[in-house]
């Protein structure tokens, strides 16, 4: 039997999607340095990459502090 997928996996799963849709190229539980960890990463056929963090509640996003640690990866 399957494990059901949790609320965050579900989200991610429609973000790829969306993302495969509109012709990009997506990774799930990227880990781009050790420590970091981000939940969908994308390259758009211009080369420009996306990182989504899937927040599943308004808690979820107010207690997440650690966006600050992707900005020297920009």
């Amino acid at each position: 039997m399957l494990p059901i997928p949790s609320q965050g996996q579900k989200l991610a799963l429609g973000v790829t999607i969306h993302l495969r849709d509109r012709g990009m190229s997506y990774l799930e539980e990227f880990v781009p340095k050790q420590g970091l960890r981000v939940d969908v990463i994308a390259l758009n056929p211009k080369g420009q990459i996306w990182i989504v963090e899937c927040k599943t509640s308004r808690v979820d996003y107010i207690s997440d502090h650690k966006w600050g640690n992707y900005l020297p990866l920009l």
